[in-house]
C-alpha cells in the first residue's frame, strides 16, 4: 500500500475543516487526518514525527503564547509543512511554507500540497525502489491512458508480461484506480505535474 498521508487541520469552523477534508480525500489516498477546533500551546509536543502537513487558520494564531516564530521554525525542522490560509498581514507569511486562499480553485490548492509532498521529500525513493524500472514505465504508460496492448507495444513486451506487471504493481501499492496510480506517480516524482497536465489537455 502506498505511504499515508498524515495531516492536522486546526480551525474552530467546521464548514472549512470538512470542506478541506473533502478535497483532501479527493487527492490523496490514504489520508489519516486530525481536526483540532483551537490551537494548543503544547502544539510541539503533540506533533508526531508521522505529520507530514499542518494546516493552520492563521486567525487562530492569537491562542497561541508562545514564540510563534520558534514554534514553526521547530516544526518545519522536523520537515513538517505548514500551511496557512485567512492570512491577516504579510508578517504572519513567513511562519508558513505555502499559503492559500479560500477562493482558490481545488486544482491551485491540491497542486501547491502535492509539491509541498514533494520538496519535503515525505514520500520518497523507498517505496518506488520496491517498483522494478519496467514497472515505473507501466505506470507512467497506464497513467498516459494507454491499454494493455498499447503499452506492450510502445515497450517491446507481450500482453501478458504487461498484465502480470499491473498484477504486481497493485500488489506492492495496494492501489487499483488509474487516478490512485497518477497520484502515486505526482507524489513520488515518476511524472512531473505540468507533464501530466499537457496530457490531459492533448
Amino acid at each position: 500500500m502506498s505511504q499515508e498521508l498524515n495531516a492536522i487541520i486546526i480551525d474552530d469552523a467546521a464548514i472549512i475543516t470538512e470542506g478541506l477534508e473533502v478535497i483532501l480525500n479527493r487527492h490523496f489516498f490514504p489520508l489519516s487526518l486530525t481536526k483540532m477546533s483551537s490551537f494548543p500551546s503544547n502544539l510541539d509536543k503533540l506533533i508526531k514525527a508521522k505529520v507530514d502537513i499542518l494546516f493552520v487558520n492563521s486567525q487562530l494564531l492569537w491562542q497561541y503564547n508562545g514564540d510563534l516564530q520558534h514554534l514553526t521554525d521547530s516544526i518545519k525542522a522536523k520537515n513538517i509543512s505548514i500551511v496557512g490560509y485567512n492570512i491577516q498581514n504579510k508578517g504572519q507569511t513567513k511562519l508558513f511554507s505555502t499559503t492559500f486562499s479560500l477562493d482558490e480553485k481545488e486544482e491551485q490548492f491540491s497542486d501547491k500540497i502535492k509539491s509541498l509532498i514533494s520538496k519535503t521529500n515525505k514520500f520518497t525513493e523507498e517505496e518506488s525502489s520496491n517498483l522494478s524500472t519496467r514497472e515505473i514505465e507501466v505506470i507512467r504508460e497506464i497513467i498516459n491512458g494507454n491499454s494493455n496492448k498499447e503499452i506492450a507495444e510502445k515497450l517491446f513486451i507481450s500482453t501478458h508480461t504487461v498484465i502480470t506487471h499491473r498484477k504486481n504493481i497493485t500488489h506492492k501499492l495496494g492501489i487499483k484506480s488509474i487516478s490512485g496510480l497518477t497520484i502515486y506517480a505526482i507524489l513520488h516524482g515518476l511524472v512531473e505535474i505540468d507533464q501530466y497536465k499537457q496530457k490531459t489537455q492533448e
